[in-house]
């Protein structure tokens, strides 16, 4: 194998082409937003950082905790908090570090970006199996690879769409991912440029929070 396209540039999508990339494969990462992240991303308000998705993540894995090293290493990620305040605003430690980007959780996404043939505003319409490999039909144009990776949410629907088969095993993990949805809110004052659920022009420490 010499080539791959990879479908999203999310944490999952980003992580696999450097994993390729870093084997030799030549990878090229289609993303149909006008930035990577995903479920990672960030947007910046005036001052203030708003991550929409992901607010912090937890290592549970040797693996990922040698990933997670690097990005702090690069200065990307560190330790955010290792508790909550209780309802009564009492700061509870449990001893378990989360973790969070340095300047919003985009920046993990970014730094995973940095070397990679990463396509934005790019969406994938259709996809074709061949003698010589995948046809991937996006942005009005068509390229080919040798193999293709997938990521979800949009996995399943592209294969259904294109009549592409899908080994049941695979379907079945496909169709139990859940993505919990949730309500953010935000506001403006003058004590803070940006108020939500997340956080304002710095980082709301746990230990404060209501």
């Amino acid at each position: 194998m010499e080539s791959c396209i990879v479908v999203g540039a999310g944490l999952s999508g980003l992580v696999a082409a450097r994993t390729l990339q870093d084997a030799g494969v030549r990878a090229t990462v289609l993303e149909k937003e006008e930035k990577v992240g995903g479920r990672m991303r960030t947007d910046l308000v005036d001052d203030g950082v708003f991550d929409h998705g992901a607010q912090f993540f937890t290592v549970r894995s040797d693996r990922f905790e040698e990933m997670v090293e690097s990005w702090i290493s690069a200065g990307v990620a560190e330790e955010w908090t290792r508790g909550f305040a209780d309802p009564s605003g009492e700061y509870q430690e449990d001893g378990h570090p989360r973790y969070k980007g340095t300047r919003g959780m985009t920046a993990i996404a970014e730094h995973l970006a940095g070397n990679l043939d990463v396509l934005t505003s790019v969406k994938v319409s259709g996809l074709r199996r061949g003698e010589r490999g995948w046809e991937v039909v996006a942005g009005g144009s068509a390229r080919t690879a040798d193999a293709l990776v997938l990521t979800p949410p949009s996995a399943l629907a592209l294969v259904d769409d294109n009549g592409v088969p899908l080994p049941e095993e695979a379907r079945q993990v496909l169709e139990n991912i859940d993505y919990a949805r949730r309500i953010q809110a935000g506001s403006r004052s003058e004590a803070t440029r940006f108020s939500g659920s997340r956080t304002t022009g710095r980082r709301v420490s746990p230990k404060s929070r209501p």
